[in-house]
């Protein structure tokens, strides 16, 4: 869901991946970067793809989705407090917390659960 240059940005730095060393051997490097760079989110690809990258323009080198101005209108009436004070969260880049189908890539906001206050409708 980032552009292709936010992979690559990410990959030449994964000595430093957000405050952890995720360095990887060479060739695993390698193929998790072609992989990314086939699947980055472009303006050709649709969906949340499209809207995430051209949400991305606006910011130097997105490294967060969290940072894009389409996540954050997407959950502009979620408050912190709803999510990092949440024990059942902590973060908003926890999207399988609230978001069931997370792991598909489906991020329906109609089936969206928050622990602690339960189905959440916009």
């Amino acid at each position: 869901m980032l552009p292709g240059e936010s992979w690559q940005a990410m990959m030449a730095s994964l000595d430093n991946h957000f405050g952890d060393n995720a360095e990887l051997d060479p060739q695993v490097a390698s193929e998790i970067g072609d992989f990314l760079n086939r699947h980055a989110a472009g303006p050709d690809q649709g969906g949340y793809s499209a809207r995430l990258w051209r949400s991305t323009r606006k910011v130097a080198l997105a490294s967060r989705i969290t940072d894009t101005d389409y996540f954050r209108g997407k959950h502009h009436e979620i408050t912190t407090a709803m999510v990092t004070e949440n024990p059942d969260i902590g973060s908003f880049s926890r999207c399988d917390a609230c978001h069931a189908d997370a792991a598909q890539g489906a991020f329906d906001e109609h089936q969206v659960s928050i622990p602690g206050y339960g189905r959440w409708d916009d």
